[in-house]
């Protein structure tokens, strides 16, 4: 689902590549990809590690991608608004 390495004459590899992570995030989110396994594999591909134990270089775009739209979702993190909000409604927030 997601382009595995670009190829040499392909300028928008990262382009394309973000919003794959992307749309597959938004599948996550809405409930129709439901492998977190998926998000697993993909997260270490990212960062430059294989299964095998093949090591290639960093995507430090993609990972971005990943964190600044996966974050809430797949990582638990509040967005900082959220926090406010909860804070203001006097709710006790936990981790």
């Amino acid at each position: 689902m997601i382009s595995p390495a670009p190829s040499e004459d392909d300028k928008e590899f990262g382009l394309k590549r973000r919003i794959q992570i992307r749309f597959a995030i938004e599948l996550y989110q809405v409930g129709i990809l439901l492998d977190d396994n998926f998000f697993c594999d993909l997260l270490r591909n990212l960062l430059g590690r294989s299964k095998t134990g093949k090591t290639s270089s960093l995507d430090l775009l993609g990972v971005c991608t990943f964190v600044k739209y996966g974050s809430e979702c797949l990582l638990g993190r509040l967005p900082k608004p959220m926090m406010l909000l909860a804070q203001k409604a006097n709710m006790k927030l936990e981790g």
